[in-house]
């Protein structure tokens, strides 16, 4: 299992990482440093891969990009919601 990745990496990993999997980054939630163990060093709990995996091939679908695909990811981290322009 990889450790710690870019969190603008998440999008192109989603096949490599365990269905189980927590992501966890520091905040503020910007494509920076991400890691994929448990909380600590700075790190909260972003997102189960799981939730990832439930609408990201809808966005890939729509045409997002990744960087657009991370921002839906961002926004829904921060607000339990798809942000508004999607």
């Amino acid at each position: 299992m990889r450790g710690k990745f870019i969190l603008a990496e998440l999008p192109g990993l989603l096949h490599e990482l365990p269905e189980d999997l927590v992501v966890f980054a520091e905040e503020p939630w910007i494509p920076g440093q991400c890691d994929a163990s448990p909380a600590g060093a700075g790190f909260l709990g972003f997102l189960e891969l799981s939730t990832i995996r439930e609408f990201i091939n809808d966005l890939r679908a729509a045409g997002l990009t990744e960087a657009e695909q991370l921002k839906v990811m961002i926004h829904y981290a921060t607000h339990d919601a798809f942000p508004d322009w999607l």
